[in-house]
């Protein structure tokens, strides 16, 4: 497998959706496998069969402007051929089922040409990544109208 798609779109529309209707903190949380990889925006894929698996946990804090967040994933790259490792991990804005573009950055082993801060390395087959978001990380979406200077509507409806 080349890549292993950390989040699915409807990961991405849960926050969007529940964090318009909390207060100011909520919790939100997956876990991740192959079998929810979509591929490339416009070349999808459907399913990958992989051992890999992780578990992503989102804090939201609509007080301070901020996510904060912790990515696990282990066994990418075990199942044969043994061939793919993880090339970046990102949430995309969109429906279930279809990816829609890339809204934040967990990690890139990629030459970066996003909008925002640069995200740290990703680690090969197995790590865990902490950190925090804030409007900042956001990256521009042309044609959904996702921008930094959007990107506050999440937290403080």
């Amino acid at each position: 497998m080349s890549r292993l798609k950390l989040l699915e779109a409807g990961s991405v529309a849960a926050v969007v959706t529940f964090a318009a209707s909390c207060g100011y903190a909520a919790e939100f949380s997956a876990r991740l496998n192959g079998f929810n990889e979509l591929g490339a925006l416009n070349n999808q894929t459907g399913a990958v069969l992989s051992d890999g698996t992780g578990t992503v946990s989102l804090q939201l804090n609509q007080k301070v402007g901020m996510i904060e967040y912790t990515l696990s994933y282990s066994k990418v790259g075990t199942t044969p051929p043994k061939t793919g490792t993880v090339s970046q991990a990102h949430i995309h804005f969109g429906k279930s089922r279809d990816a829609g573009g890339v809204l934040v950055f967990f990690c890139t082993n990629l030459t970066f040409s996003g909008t925002g801060p640069t995200p740290p390395a990703c680690p090969k087959n197995s790590g865990t990544l902490s950190g925090t978001w804030t409007k900042a990380n956001v990256q521009a979406i042309a044609g959904q109208s996702v921008g930094p200077a959007t990107s506050t509507r999440w937290w403080t409806h």
